[in-house]
């Protein structure tokens, strides 16, 4: 196999099991964590043509709160990060709606993402 030939099925594979459009699911789910993240400071690095210039970037992250969700046909605990305003209404227990994509590779990986959570509607 050519070293074009192997880049090519390389790419292909991350393509498919990172970056690909992939379907988001709803589903109701419990918080079963709250763990409150305390506002820091990332610094990080960037170097110039043949590493002979450095700069350095700093990113301020605001406080926030780290929930583990118990979701409904998800055999893994999953975590979604707010921020400490928008997660004052809510609390451990209490029922939520789950929005998450489903990645990774079949039957070798499987990775959830979650890209919402709301409060749960009354029935």
């Amino acid at each position: 196999m050519s070293l074009a030939a192997a880049a090519t099925l390389l790419s292909a594979a991350i393509w498919y099991g990172f970056v690909r459009p992939a379907d988001r699911v709803r589903g109701g789910g419990v918080i079963t964590g709250k763990t409150f993240v305390p506002a820091h400071t990332i610094k990080r690095l960037q170097a110039g043509a043949n590493r002979q210039v450095w700069t350095e970037e700093q990113f301020r992250v605001p406080d926030s709160y780290l929930f583990q969700l118990s979701v409904e046909d998800v055999p893994t605990v999953v975590q979604y990060s707010l921020d400490a305003l928008s997660a004052k209404q809510f609390e451990v227990g209490q029922k939520v709606t789950v929005q998450y994509e489903v990645r990774g590779f079949p039957l070798m990986s499987k990775r959830i993402r979650v890209t919402g959570m709301t409060r749960a509607e009354a029935p």
